[in-house]
């Protein structure tokens, strides 16, 4: 048996995006709450901002886990079964 480190990272940065939805909940400004919407916050000459106290730090590696968990289930889907437990974690070659 073989052991897949990229699958095995992809696995386990995946396996965090709970923990990272709550960093990205805690970092949340709610004084930003009252202010309204605004559409175009990537141009440079907009005021714009997330409504985040540190955004580029946890809605990164929310946007990470989100990544890594797809690509777990896009890529491998023939290694889960049903229930959503894989099958096989390492290969035989």
């Amino acid at each position: 048996m073989r052991l897949r480190i990229l699958v095995a990272f992809i696995i386990f940065i995946g396996s965090y995006l709970p923990l990272s939805l709550i960093l990205l909940a805690q970092n949340f400004d709610y004084d930003s709450v009252g202010r309204s919407f605004c559409w175009g916050w990537w141009g440079a000459g907009s005021n714009c901002s997330l409504p985040f106290k540190n955004a580029g730090f946890s809605v990164g590696i929310f946007l990470v886990c989100v990544v890594c968990l797809g690509v777990t289930l896009e890529r491998f889907p023939s290694e889960v079964n049903r229930r959503g437990f894989p099958n096989r974690v390492c290969s035989d070659s």
